[in-house]
């Protein structure tokens, strides 16, 4: 069976959770709402350990679309809309 999660697959991976990180910074803008600030906060720590994983595993963060300061995650996501 082919591998099908190289470098590009993970890329694209990532991509697809920033996208909803943005999503949910807008709703949480919007409502100002416990649950909203947890799903932020959920994907904070997602990103996090993905981007953890990658640099044991010797790899570059930017390359992965992770090169964003994640500590400040709204504020980084608001440069990306």
């Amino acid at each position: 069976m082919e591998d099908l999660l190289n470098k590009e697959g993970l890329v694209w991976i990532v991509q697809n959770i920033l996208e909803q990180a943005k999503t949910a910074v807008k709703e949480y803008k919007a409502e100002k709402d416990d649950f909203f600030q947890g799903r932020m906060l959920a994907y904070y720590e997602l990103l996090d350990a993905i981007k953890s994983r990658i640099v044991v595993r010797g790899g570059k963060p930017d390359e992965y679309g992770l090169g964003i300061d994640l500590e400040n995650l709204e504020n980084e996501i608001k440069k990306m809309l």
